[in-house]
């Protein structure tokens, strides 16, 4: 009687090493700095068409828009981060406790999967304005910041719309 032999192509007879990538980001640029969201929070990539300017509200808030049917309130992220954004012409619909709201940005890049135990913790170098929104940085090519979409919706000027 022969040794049964392995016929099997994909079995290298050794265990293998699987990397649990259970973390997906969507990938936004921003002023030529790259941000994440967590895929979680992301209803949809939206090219924002007609937005409708409010008074008296913070810089950050561009206005409202209908989306289907519902009016979304519109954001600018980089100026709610402190940074000036080039061209914002896409937006990421992102859903917290207190409803949906559209952030503009200057380009949605794409969605990657990664582990979650590489974030890595806020670097001492972020910027205080920054700091808030950020729940940590990721490698990807090269370094991206990954927000915490919480305080997005946590400023007061929200609560008038």
């Amino acid at each position: 009687m022969s040794d049964m032999q392995n016929d099997d192509p994909w079995d290298s007879g050794e265990a293998a090493i699987v990397e649990e990538k259970d973390l997906g980001l969507v990938i936004l640029r921003l002023t030529g700095a790259l941000f994440a969201i967590p895929v979680t929070s992301v209803v949809e990539v939206v090219e924002p068409k007609t937005v409708t300017r409010l008074f008296k509200m913070p810089s950050h808030i561009r206005g409202v828009m209908n989306l289907r049917g519902r009016v979304i309130p519109v954001a600018d992220l980089g100026l709610l981060l402190g940074i000036v954004a080039e061209n914002p012409v896409s937006g990421v619909l992102l859903r917290s406790d207190i409803g949906d709201a559209l952030f503009l940005v200057d380009e949605v890049k794409n969605v990657v999967w990664c582990d979650s135990k590489s974030v890595l913790e806020v670097p001492s170098t972020t910027s205080e304005i920054l700091r808030p929104y950020v729940s940590g940085v990721v490698r990807l090519e090269r370094p991206v910041t990954v927000l915490n979409i919480e305080p997005l919706f946590a400023a007061s000027c929200w609560a008038a719309l």
